[in-house]
């Protein structure tokens, strides 16, 4: 995927792109562009594309980022004839967004890679997979973690194979067992040398948790990529030690891999 797609969707996108090349009148009447407007003597809601522009840019830098994020979507339109990720991953792998927080266990006849998806599993870039890994045989296996859904896709050379009959209670179990068993296994490689392994416990979800809290591994990750702080986090997030803190200056480093 191009990496010029690869940022965030919100409303200052829909808003720069609205402004500068959509349509404009969505945005006439915005309350935030209220006092601009008295300031300009505009009369409001707004009535040209300019006037629309100029009170865009009297929000500062949270009006130029709007702007730029829009010139951003519509060179991507240009060049790729998608403005953002998850039209492009649509078209290509068959899902809107990539998948995340995968972890991978490696053992002598077969590896494991276990990964979260807001949405259905993805046979199209299950397919792609298989194709590109035709010596391969490829078994995906998901399941909602509410346990409705379970499914089994079997492939091998990018053609799906009859797959073992099964309940969706026993493919629910298989997944929450292998899903379990990699986490567990890659928490205690990781922080076991360091005698920390008991820092990070898996529950009954296969998720891990910061044992002694209700803080999940992968929500204090987001909290980071976002802009959190490593320092003060254990301030921040009530229930984590300094032995957790110790795991995340660990794991960080690992995190943007």
């Amino acid at each position: 995927m191009p990496a010029e797609l690869n940022f965030e969707l919100n409303n200052f996108v829909d808003d720069g792109y609205a402004a500068l090349y959509g349509d404009w009148h969505t945005l006439t009447g915005r309350w935030m562009f209220k006092d601009a407007a008295a300031s300009y003597g505009y009369p409001f809601p707004l009535a040209t594309q300019e006037k629309v522009l100029n009170c865009i840019k009297s929000l500062g830098e949270f009006g130029e980022t709007r702007l730029s994020l829009g010139e951003l979507f519509k060179s991507n339109l240009d060049h790729y004839g998608h403005g953002h990720a998850s039209t492009w991953c649509k078209q290509y792998w068959g899902i809107s967004e990539d998948v995340c927080d995968a972890v991978i266990g490696v053992a002598d006849e077969h590896t494991d890679i276990i990964f979260e998806l807001s949405l259905a599993m993805p046979k199209k870039l299950l397919s792609l997979l298989s194709k590109r890994y035709a010596y391969l045989q490829l078994t995906a296996s998901s399941a909602r973690q509410n346990g409705k859904g379970a499914k089994r896709i079997v492939m091998l050379n990018g053609k799906e194979l009859p797959s073992p009959v099964q309940t969706t209670a026993a493919i629910q179990a298989s997944v929450l067992q292998v899903k379990s068993e990699v986490q567990r296994k890659y928490y205690q490689d990781m922080l076991g040398p360091h005698q920390l392994g008991d820092a990070i416990e898996i529950n009954q979800y296969g998720n891990p948790m910061f044992s002694g809290s209700e803080l999940s591994v992968h929500f204090i990750k987001s909290r980071l990529a976002d802009g959190d702080e490593t320092e003060g986090i254990t301030s921040r997030y009530t229930g984590l030690t300094d032995r957790h803190l110790a795991v995340i200056r660990l794991l960080q480093p690992h995190w943007g891999k």
